[in-house]
Formats: C-alpha cells, sequence, structure tokens
C-alpha cells in the first residue's frame, strides 16, 4: 500500500494492516533478542514492567518499557519503515517514538479485555497509535487481535479496572456493534497493524499449544500531550491493583 492509502485507511477504520513488513531474518533476530531479554532481563524487572499468566509461574504474558534495558528494543522504536508510516498518518509536529511492549499470549494464555489505549496513554488530542509486529502467525484459535472499525471515532470512552494485571482497565459499557464491526487482524510473522489509541480492541484466549507472540511499539504525535490529572487517577488505580494482587511475578 502507498503510504496515502495507508494513511486513509488508518483514519478510516481506526486500524491498518501492512503485510511482510518486516523480512524472515528481521523476525528471526527479534525472535533472538526476546529470548535475550527474557534470559538477562527479566528477573530483575520492576512492578508493572513484566506480567506473567495468573497461578502459572514462568508463563510469560507482557512485558512493557522494553526500551529502557534494550539497545535492540530501543532502536527498533525508530525503524524508518514504521516512521515514514506513523509520519505520514501524523504530518502535523514530529513523531515521538515511545514505549516498546511485548505480548507472549502464552499456549492456553488469557483473553485481554477490550479496551482503548487512551484509557491507560490519557493523550490529548488523542494522536497516538500502537504499531504491533506480528512474530508468531495469529488466528481466532490463538487469540489474534480484535479491533471495532471506526470505533476510534466515539473518543475515549468510560472505562473500570479490570482486575486483570497487564490489561488493568477495560470498557464500563459495551458499544453497538452493528455500527462498529469487529474485525479479527489475523497476522503472519513480519506483518504490522496499526491501531488508533482510541479503536477499542482486544484479544481472545489461546486455545493453542503454542505461543501467539507479538512486539507492540508505541507513536505519538509531538502535539499530543498528556492529561496529568487523568494519568494520576490511572497510577493510582494501577497501584491498588498491584497491592491487592501482591507480586506482579
Amino acid at each position: 500500500m502507498e503510504l496515502d492509502a495507508i494513511a486513509e485507511s488508518f483514519h478510516t477504520s481506526g486500524w491498518v494492516v501492512m503485510h511482510e513488513m518486516f523480512s524472515a531474518a528481521d523476525v528471526r533476530e527479534i525472535k533472538a533478542q526476546l529470548a535475550r531479554y527474557r534470559s538477562e532481563v527479566v528477573g530483575g524487572l520492576d512492578a508493572g514492567e513484566v506480567y506473567f499468566e495468573r497461578d502459572r509461574a514462568g508463563e510469560l504474558k507482557a512485558l512493557h518499557g522494553m526500551e529502557r534495558h534494550s539497545s535492540f528494543f530501543s532502536a527498533l522504536r525508530h525503524d524508518p519503515r514504521l516512521l515514514r508510516i506513523v509520519g505520514a498518518i501524523w504530518p502535523a509536529g514530529s513523531i515521538v517514538a515511545e514505549s516498546v511492549m511485548f505480548f507472549g499470549k502464552p499456549p492456553r494464555g488469557a483473553e485481554a479485555p477490550a479496551h482503548q489505549d487512551n484509557a491507560f496513554l490519557c493523550l490529548e488530542p488523542p494522536d497516538a497509535l500502537t504499531a504491533t509486529i506480528a512474530i508468531d502467525a495469529s488466528s481466532r484459535e490463538n487469540g489474534a487481535l480484535t479491533c471495532r472499525a471506526g470505533s476510534h471515532r466515539l473518543g475515549l470512552l468510560a472505562h473500570r479496572q479490570s482486575g486483570v494485571l497487564g490489561f488493568s482497565r477495560t470498557l464500563d459499557e459495551p458499544i453497538g456493534v452493528d455500527r462498529f464491526p469487529a474485525v479479527m487482524l489475523e497476522m503472519q510473522p513480519g506483518d504490522v497493524a496499526l491501531h488508533h489509541c482510541n479503536t477499542i480492541h482486544w484479544s481472545g484466549p489461546n486455545e493453542t499449544a503454542r505461543a501467539r507472540r507479538q512486539v507492540g511499539i508505541g507513536y505519538r504525535s509531538s502535539l499530543a500531550t498528556r492529561d496529568g490529572c487523568a494519568w494520576a487517577t490511572y497510577q493510582d488505580d494501577l497501584r491498588t491493583l498491584h497491592s491487592a494482587r501482591g507480586s506482579h511475578k
């Protein structure tokens, strides 16, 4: 797809998928760096930087802030292929590359509840997105990312605590499915999906015996700024959840 077509599709639907953006060699290197991160970094991470499946020791669910501990993942944020596309989506201002995340979805891993990323980011205007790089093939059976098309136009909706570590907020009320149909983003290794920070999305459980791994990178326009009050409320909610659940590991 050409840049203009990618940007138009993103602004219309709130998501877009680019196939084969990363080569097989790129994916192999990301896998190798994930293995190194798991063996050398994960054991020393703080609360909020690593999550495991509840009651399943060692089953890695999610990582946050990977750019703080890995030069490889810090550099991945600035991949020119990604920056070029995000810059076409928001040509005003400059593009800020933010956090790098890992979503493990281990075998028999739990679902991620429906939410909007801006419930965690607290940005206004909401000119931000997540780029999701597929490391494994994703399908209905292993919990593919699913978006409600056009739901980003609703703005930020009310959320409540989900009680789920790693995905601590979920929509307070469901929305009309006829107006905003669910679209499952089934991807192959090396594909990249972009979704708007106000796009409602979730993923189902992994019902297979193999992991469904993805790396996510957050981007925003320099024109988007954080609402300090909303951010403080979110941080308080997160601390309460961590305290109630005990160790993040």
